[in-house]
């Protein structure tokens, strides 16, 4: 068990390498609202991002999201996607408000991998030392040192965020849509993963939406800002294209 938190924490870098900014957020209120008209729905949205992110240069590049999400009856919305690093989210939302949170899904794993690892998951009856001796190393020293090592990389490493949504419907057709929104980014620079010594950074801003719905489908024109850090010279502005297909699985009454 000596290199267990060592493989993971090598896992974790190996798959967590993107960027964790908000997901779309029409998408998300298409779902929750379609859920309030049908038993069972899931929503497919695609969207192309255009991002100018200052920490990577002033170059602009376009990432391509993937997310399929299902609501309830109540409003409670739950799904996942590829950002393009994957991710899960869950949320609340009606016709007009909507809260949503979403977590790096390889960090969750791997969380509840190490977890695991310690035997909480695991019926040890026979195991009576709950001691580092546990691990079975002659040097304690080392297993606190990896210990701590990757607890700090594990916080680091973290990415996800919250965001809240208002959106102002008008008629069956149109919706207009703002989000306020606070996230960790994470990100590897390949090239030059070595020398890197920044790999994450906290992120606030605000984003607006207006989307166009034909019966089944939906299509938004989406927009993004943010401050990094708090600091207001690294902005971050990013502006999508999305489209969302509604998909009935059990139709309680036909989606307008």
């Amino acid at each position: 068990m000596r290199f267990f938190y060592l493989t993971i924490l090598a896992i974790l870098i190996a798959l967590s390498g993107c960027t964790m900014h908000p997901p779309s957020a029409s998408g998300f209120m298409e779902t929750a609202e379609q859920g309030q008209n049908d038993e069972k729905v899931r929503v497919l949205t695609a969207r192309a991002e255009k991002i100018n992110f200052s920490l990577s240069g002033d170059e602009w590049n376009i990432p391509i999201a993937l997310e399929t999400t299902t609501a309830t009856r109540s409003g409670f919305v739950s799904g996942w996607g590829i950002l393009p690093s994957p991710y899960v989210t869950f949320g609340y939302a009606d016709k007009y408000f909507g809260w949503r949170s979403w977590v790096s899904a390889i960090w969750l794993g791997v969380t509840v991998a190490a977890i695991c690892a310690t035997g909480i998951c695991i019926d040890t009856d026979s195991e009576d030392d709950y001691s580092y001796s546990y691990y079975e190393d002659d040097d304690d020293e080392v297993d606190l040192v990896e210990l701590d090592s990757f607890l700090a990389a594990w916080t680091q490493l973290f990415s996800g965020g919250l965001s809240f949504i208002e959106q102002i419907p008008v008629g069956d057709f149109l919706r207009i849509g703002f989000e306020q929104y606070i996230c960790r980014n994470f990100w590897l620079n390949w090239g030059t993963v070595g020398d890197q010594e920044d790999f994450g950074n906290v992120e606030v801003g605000v984003g607006a939406y207006m989307s166009f719905r034909v019966n089944n489908h939906r299509v938004s024109l989406d927009a993004h800002y943010g401050i990094l850090d708090f600091n207001t010279k690294k902005p971050r502005l990013s502006l999508a294209l999305t489209y969302s297909n509604v998909l009935v699985y059990e139709s309680a009454s036909s989606i307008k």
